[in-house]
């Protein structure tokens, strides 16, 4: 899995490896948010300011029967969060095309290149910052991929060196000793397992 920031990182390559089971993901910023219940939770940016553009629409179409309750729910809303967020979206989306651009879309305009993407870029199409975009779907964005079969030698170096990665950072891991038969670990705090 390459997601979020991690596909940016892929957009700056003249090619993406992926197997039939790789994922890449949007690329839509999130932000921290806490509810009416203090419960804290990751949201959509363009979810948060599309929310308030809309209640903004309401209160001045004059379409809203009652304008208090549009309102009681603007008040929790505060403008320049929403241009911070607006800023947070056009970044991300700037960067995107920089890096393809630089790249495997080289000989595309910006805006050929913002099209090809949306499906990174535009929260309304993901639906959720952690949907899967598949190798299918990437080939379908334009992106330049080149598929490595599962079970080749190469797909077996990355499966290992993922999981040897995943055992350092969720164990906290220092080193890992092994042998044939038999593996040690010492924590980076200097427990042994």
């Amino acid at each position: 899995m390459a997601k979020s920031a991690a596909s940016l990182i892929c957009f700056g390559a003249s090619r993406i490896h992926m197997s039939q089971t790789s994922e890449l993901g949007p690329v839509d910023p999130q932000i921290k948010y806490t509810n009416d219940t203090g419960e804290k939770m990751w949201i959509s940016a363009e979810e948060y300011v599309r929310s308030y553009e809309s209640l903004m629409e309401t209160a001045t179409s004059g379409r809203a029967k009652r304008l208090e309750s549009i309102v009681q729910q603007l008040v929790r809303y505060d403008a320049r969060f929403i241009e911070q967020l607006k800023s947070a979206q056009a970044l991300s989306r700037k960067i995107s095309i920089k890096l393809l651009k630089a790249g495997m879309m080289a000989r595309k305009s910006e805006q050929a290149i913002a099209d090809a993407i949306s499906a990174f870029l535009v929260q309304e199409q993901s639906m959720s910052h952690g949907r899967m975009i598949n190798m299918a779907e990437a080939k379908n964005c334009g992106l330049r991929i080149r598929e490595i079969p599962l079970r080749s030698d190469l797909w077996n170096w990355i499966w290992e060196l993922y999981i040897r990665a995943d055992w350092v950072v969720t164990m906290r891991c220092g080193k890992i000793l092994e042998s044939s038969v038999s593996a040690l670990s010492v924590g980076a705090a200097g427990g042994t397992r």
